[in-house]
């Protein structure tokens, strides 16, 4: 355990070298999806957009087969055509590192929203709904993907009122997404994904207008066009502090994948795992 450890540390600090030219370099970041959603909400300017970096790794040793070390760009275009209404397009790509492989393009999501709806002093309601599209190589020719149908309800707390308790901050969201395949399997043999139904649960808190640590879990359930259940999650902790102009460092831990274990019986559910966790630095900056 504490050879990976100091494996992995000595692996971060290599990247985070690399992560800091890319930043001098003015490229585009990428940070983890719930803090990418959570900054992508509600566009302040009539057009405004975000754009985020990320660099990480898993725990494995530099340089062994199962090192794993990532490159993640992510933009955010934010369109507000009134007070109410908003459209904001969500662009992702990764590139291994560990490998020889191009950046890889993900699929687009534009999601159309409303703006908050108060629910009471100190809870606000924000639908959403748009489409995902296939612009990745693996839904369009290994999934044979057309196109999916995304609806999304956010409860957000505000106790901006309360003295005691403005520091913190939560929401929850509960999307589902419908996905419209020309076959109901892949070309791997692997099953299509028909509906999707996620639950994402984030708690922050702010000491002062610096510094952020939050948590996210995620919970999904993918149920394929035979019926097939498969439960996954997402775990991710984060510390963040916000620079000048609105640009925000972070890093954190994450661990993500399915809910049991290959037994089906045993809980996979962990905060951190050797094997499956990564560790990751970011930069978000605002256009």
């Amino acid at each position: 355990m504490l050879r990976a450890w100091r494996s992995f540390f000595g692996s971060l600090l290599t990247t985070c070298l690399a992560w800091a030219i890319l930043a001098i370099w003015g490229i585009a970041p990428n940070s983890a999806l719930a803090q990418q959603q959570q900054l992508a909400q509600v566009p302040t300017r009539r057009v405004s957009a975000l754009l985020f970096t990320e660099l990480g790794s898993n725990f494995y040793p530099w340089g062994s087969v199962d090192h794993q070390a990532y490159l993640s760009l992510f933009g955010v275009l934010g369109i507000r055509f009134n007070p109410e209404w908003r459209l904001s397009v969500l662009a992702p790509a990764s590139k291994n590192l560990s490998g020889l492989r191009e950046f890889t393009l993900f699929d687009v999501a534009l999601l159309a929203g409303y703006r908050p709806l108060p629910l009471g002093p100190y809870l606000m309601l924000m639908p959403q709904a748009g489409i995902v599209l296939p612009t990745s190589e693996r839904s369009r020719k290994r999934e044979s993907l057309y196109f999916g149908a995304r609806t999304v309800l956010r409860l957000m707390s505000n106790f901006s009122g309360l003295p005691k308790l403005s520091w913190l901050s939560s929401s929850y969201d509960l999307s589902l997404t419908k996905a419209f395949h020309e076959f109901e399997t892949a070309t791997t043999g692997a099953l299509n994904s028909e509906y999707r139904v996620s639950q994402w649960i984030n708690v922050s808190a702010s000491p002062n207008d610096a510094w952020r640590v939050s948590t996210d879990f995620i919970r999904s359930s993918n149920l394929s066009y035979q019926g097939k259940l498969r439960h996954s999650f997402s775990i991710t902790e984060t510390v963040s502090y916000s620079l000048a102009s609105g640009k925000m460092v972070s890093v954190g831990i994450s661990n993500e994948g399915d809910v049991l274990r290959a037994n089906g019986i045993d809980s996979n559910l962990a905060i951190f795992d050797t094997v499956s966790s990564r560790a990751f630095v970011s930069l978000m900056l605002p256009l």
